[in-house]
């Protein structure tokens, strides 16, 4: 075997770094914009599975790329070896329909709960799809934030972890379309009398040219949902947006938000975007490198955020008339973690009743606020000890001539003690401020559409959405 120069080899070295950097950066920069359109998707499933004659292996779907959920160690073969002696109790199906339908069944239940949709509405949807699929009653179906619990009749109890990464952010286009296959399965299946008939109708769903395929839709092997599932759920088509541009988008979030949500002036953006930096490229070494610390990312930003804030505030003050009580702003660094969702889910899950999940999802979200709270405090101590007692504002004096309900204003900021050393917390009692319409509509902007991307909202569902946000927002401003 003839051996090669040394500069060949670094050369072909060089070439396969080249390469595996563009795909990445291909990688890192795609956008889906596909339709996926379900109806028409179920439609061309059942038209080429008619066409085509599949033999038994492929029908097989006891490979490992078939698992209940992508993070998940369970696979389809295993919910049908666990209900194998049960399969013969589903009335007017084969033991391998049986446990496709099984299969749809947790298949459907696990998107739901990782995406983030509400409990109630997900109890609603399985209950109508599992009357439709003929499935033995429920027994016991508990739906946590993020496992699932069932048992159909006497049969196993079947617990499913549906976990996502705690970086993660809900998946919403997912959530959305697989919601329209689910409402596809119980409008076409109704017609044989399996519904309920609690569930809304959903007369869209209804192929019209059915006919010219199979007699009905209600007669698509329960296969053919399955098929729609996956595609559904392959990583590019759950994941709308590459790599880079969720970090350039956490990146964007992280800077903007101090001066859009959170009455900063110009001096926080400059303070925010040097802070992102750090903060965007821990939760990237992170999610990348240390998969199994990622519960840690919310902690290390929020301290690294902490930690920033007084030093690099105080070195802008030669460059910006900053107000010392203005530095809170920073917060808003992190707000891209904040338990906003949590709170308002779990207050509407307590409202329909759902008491259990709506008090863990309300609790949830205080200790996650509490966890952000404490680490940018501790943070804060290193460079911001003393805060209000070492580093005194350069206007201190102007200050003090101004009244504010007949009490001198410097008082407000003469603090002693442990609270000196803690961040701001109050608003300034005078007007630092940009203009309204800076924060809540010209950057409001960039920081919406990087929020929808971070939701892994599709382009093709982006337009509504964005308008929708950016006008209520505007409008409660």
């Amino acid at each position: 075997m003839k051996k090669l120069h040394p500069r060949q080899l670094d050369g072909r070295h060089k070439e396969h770094w080249s390469q595996s950097l563009r795909h990445s950066l291909r990688e890192g920069l795609r956008v889906e914009t596909s339709r996926l359109d379900v109806k028409v998707m179920l439609h061309d499933k059942l038209r080429s599975s008619l066409q085509e004659s599949f033999d038994s292996s492929d029908r097989d779907r006891t490979k490992d790329i078939f698992k209940i959920h992508p993070r998940s160690n369970i696979s389809e073969e295993d919910i049908r070896n666990v209900y194998q002696n049960f399969l013969g109790n589903i009335p007017g199906a084969d033991p391998e329909d049986a446990g496709d339908r099984l299969v749809l069944f947790f298949r459907l239940a696990s998107v739901f709960v990782s995406s983030g949709m509400s409990t109630i509405e997900n109890e609603e949807y399985l209950r109508s799809v599992c009357s439709v699929l003929q499935l033995p009653p429920l027994s016991r179906l508990t739906l946590g934030l993020k496992e699932i619990t069932a048992q159909f009749g006497l049969g196993p109890v079947i617990n499913i972890q549906c976990s996502s990464f705690a970086a993660d952010f809900d998946e919403l286009s997912l959530l959305s379309r697989t919601q329209q296959l689910a409402k596809a399965i119980i409008s076409e299946r109704r017609d044989r009398g399996d519904a309920d008939g609690d569930f809304p109708e959903d007369e869209s769903f209804v192929d019209d040219d059915a006919s010219t395929i199979a007699e009905q839709p209600s007669m698509r092997p329960i296969r053919v949902y399955l098929e729609v599932l996956d595609d559904l759920e392959y990583a590019h088509a759950a994941d709308s947006y590459g790599w880079l541009l969720h970090m350039i988008a956490i990146y964007a979030a992280s800077s903007i938000g101090p001066i859009a949500l959170y009455g900063g002036n110009f001096d926080s953006v400059v303070v925010a975007t040097i802070t992102s930096v750090f903060t965007t490229l821990e939760m990237f070494v992170i999610q990348h490198y240390f998969p199994n610390m990622c519960s840690w990312i919310v902690p290390i930003c929020s301290f690294t955020t902490g930690l920033l804030s007084p030093i690099l505030w105080q070195g802008l003050t030669d460059y910006f008339d900053s107000a010392q009580c203005m530095a809170n702003s920073t917060i808003g660094v992190l707000f891209v973690h904040f338990p906003g969702s949590s709170l308002v889910y779990g207050a509407h899950e307590v409202f329909l009743g759902s008491y259990y999940n709506g008090a863990a999802r309300l609790v949830k979200g205080i200790v996650s606020a509490l966890v952000i709270a404490l680490f940018y405090t501790l943070g804060w101590q290193f460079w911001g000890q003393d805060w209000w007692i070492n580093w005194w504002d350069d206007n201190a004096d102007v200050y003090a001539a101004l009244q504010v309900n007949h009490t001198v204003v410097r008082d407000a900021f003469e603090v002693i003690g442990p609270v000196a050393s803690l961040p701001p917390s109050r608003s300034c009692p005078f007007s630092n401020q940009l203009p309204w319409y800076y924060g809540s509509v010209i950057l409001f902007a960039p920081l919406n559409l990087a929020v929808l991307v971070l939701l892994n909202i599709r382009l093709r569902d982006l337009a509504g959405v964005f308008i929708a946000s950016q006008t209520l927002y505007a409008s409660k401003s």
